[in-house]
């Protein structure tokens, strides 16, 4: 399955944005076989309600595009970070940071660094860019 599937729990989310954050949340790394809806949809919504939102969360415009970015709080010390384009598209660090402040600083390098398209995906084949 890829990220950007639809999860196959039922919720109508890209995988990545569903049950990635279930297998980041419990260490778990499992799906397919064996799945179960039901417990899936309740630790998942468990992992969701402990995620701090970080105040830093922000839209940040490069040479007329803009994304969304957005910094967790894991409720255990850890911050997850993660742009979103006007796509609904996601870039998601495999690596959690120590601060909301860390994962802001490193998104504007990379945004600084490699260009905004760096953090951009494809449009849908019916999107019109905005």
């Amino acid at each position: 399955m890829g990220r950007n599937d639809p999860c196959p729990c039922g919720l109508g989310k890209k995988y990545k944005r569903c049950h990635a954050v279930l297998e980041v949340a419990t260490g778990s790394g499992r799906t397919g076989h064996g799945f179960n809806p039901e417990q899936a949809r309740r630790v998942l919504t468990d992992a969701q309600e402990s995620l701090i939102v970080s105040p830093l969360s922000q839209r940040v415009t490069r040479d007329g595009t803009a994304v969304e970015v957005e910094i967790y709080g894991d409720g255990k010390g850890a911050w997850l970070l993660e742009v979103v384009d006007e796509f609904g598209n996601s870039t998601v660090w495999d690596n959690s940071f120590p601060t909301d402040n860390a994962a802001l600083a490193e998104a504007l390098n990379v945004i600084d660094r490699e260009g905004i398209v760096a953090v951009i995906g494809s449009p849908p084949a019916s999107a019109t860019r905005h």
